[in-house]
Parts: C-alpha cells; structure tokens; sequence
C-alpha cells in the first residue's frame, strides 16, 4: 500500500532519506499546494531505483523526455515515429537511443541536470501533499508494475547526495525550523568515511561528530555562528551521514515509543532503523502515530 502525508508532517528530506537508506525503488508523487510564495499547484513524479533518483516528469503521460529531445532538435518527428519505443522494457530512453548514435552522453547528462534543478527547487515548497508507491514484487497487485522507461535518460543520483545538494542552496530555513539539532545535542557518525563530497564547514563538523561534543560546543570550536553549524548539521543528518543523539549524561532521554518496525501496520511496510537518524526517528513515530494510531 502507498505511504501517503502532507509536507507539513514529514518533509521532503525526511521522504529522501527513508528512500535511500532503504534503497527503495518506486514513484514519489509530490503535490505543491498554493502559498504566500506560489498561487499555482503543480504535480510531480519523481521515480526512484534502489535508492537512486531516476527520473522526473510533471506530467503521468511518458512523452516528456521525447518532446524534450524533440524541442532542442535532437530527434525529429520521422525519427520518432520510426523508434520502436512502445516495446521498451528494462532500458532507459537515454541510453537506448544513444546506442542508436541519436543522442551523446554529454546531452543526456544536460537534460538530467535540468531535471534535477527542478527537483531541488521542489525542497522550498512549505505545503504540500506526497505519495509514495513502492515497485515490489507484490506491486504486481496493486498497479505499480515497472520504472518508466521512456521517461529515463539512464542517469542517476544517489538520493542522499540530491538532499545534500538542495538543502546547501535552501533559502527558507523557516520550512525545516522544527527539525533542526538541538544545541545541546551531539552528532554521531554513521559512516566511517563519506561518500559525499563535502564543504569546509561541513568537514569541521564531520570530524567532531564523535558523539560527545554538543552542537553548541561543535560552533564554539570551529569558531563560527550556531545558525550555520546547525545548519549543515542538518544537512548531514538528513544525507544520512551523522546522527543527532543526546550528549552522555546530560538527562535528555530518548522518545519512548515502540521500534519503528513494531509501529508499522500490515499495509504500512516496516521501515529500517539502520542509518535513520534520532531527529527522522522522531518524526516517523509523530508520522506514525497521527496516521495509524
């Protein structure tokens, strides 16, 4: 069954990190609602495999990444009606038609940057709707069959690094307030190296988050202001490479709430603790409770 919530209740980030820490391939349907910022209501599809953006169409017709083609004079419409796409399975438009020497690697590339500069303005939308379907072999039964193979240029990305990405150019912090470390919480490692590239201030924090040092005390350190050390501590967190835990012995316990597996329900899958942060924990279990409980 589709796991389904408003922004309000559990952010973008949050929806990326569960997807990649659980490696999950499907279709995230997200839907901008009007705000102070934009009147208009759009909405997205984004498809994901094994835990690696894909693809991203606004529209659930496949012929956005043709028409794309088509409108720069990659491909004309004599080409297109002699392509045999209606049969494509398991290999992405892109990648097909580059074999056939239509296409470069370098324009596929450039359309999947375009792509993905739509899907990091989609992390300054405040209010919203999303839906996520899962592809699993029970999705045979409940209409989620396969990728969209017409609307993928057979790049990907890492949905934690997309996450990392969008929040280092977030604009409005105000969205993501509530979900931001607490001072005197510290940060813990969750990898012993990061895959990620980082910046400056994001490798000062990296190598203090030892589990010991508060946040508040991780600013002090490295001399520069709590608001953009807790910042891209946030960005780390939800790129799943620190974990937000109380400092020892400060008293702050921990949420007293059942394992996330536990508070799962028969149409709601379990979702995996490993690599899942103490702040997104939180909030699944707020997430869960609203919704099953």
């Amino acid at each position: 069954m589709p796991i389904s919530g408003t922004l309000e209740t559990f952010s973008l980030p949050e929806i990326f990190r569960l997807i990649d820490s659980g490696s999950k391939s499907g279709r995230l349907i997200l839907q901008s609602l009007p705000d102070r910022v934009s009147p208009e209501s759009r909405l997205y599809y984004l498809w994901f495999e094994k835990g690696r953006l894909v693809a991203i169409s606004d529209r659930i017709i496949s012929q956005s990444l043709i028409d794309l083609m088509e409108s720069r004079g990659w491909l004309d419409s004599e080409t297109i009606a002699r392509l045999d796409i209606t049969s494509l399975e398991g290999q992405p438009l892109g990648r097909y038609l580059k074999t056939l020497n239509f296409v470069t690697s370098i324009q596929l590339q450039q359309i999947f940057n375009l792509h993905l500069d739509i899907v990091y303005q989609l992390f300054e939308i405040s209010v919203g709707w999303f839906q996520f379907d899962e592809i699993s072999p029970q999705s045979q039964f409940e209409g989620l069959r396969s990728m969209p193979w017409l609307e993928m240029t057979g790049e990907s990305i890492k949905a934690s690094e997309v996450v990392l990405n969008a929040l280092r150019s977030q604009k409005d912090w105000s969205i993501f307030i509530e979900q931001l470390p607490e001072p005197e919480y510290a940060l813990q490692k969750l990898e012993t190296q990061s895959e990620l590239p980082l910046l400056p201030l994001e490798s000062k924090i990296w190598k203090l988050a030892n589990g010991q040092v508060s946040l508040k005390a991780i600013a002090s350190k490295i001399d520069s202001s709590f608001a953009s050390v807790q910042r891209a501590a946030f960005c780390l967190i939800m790129a799943g490479l620190v974990d937000e835990i109380p400092v020892a012995n400060t008293g702050v316990s921990l949420i007293s709430a059942p394992p996330i597996s536990q508070t799962a329900t028969p149409s709601q899958p379990a979702l995996s603790k490993s690599n899942v942060s103490f702040s997104l924990l939180k909030n699944i279990v707020t997430f869960l409770r609203q919704k099953f409980w």
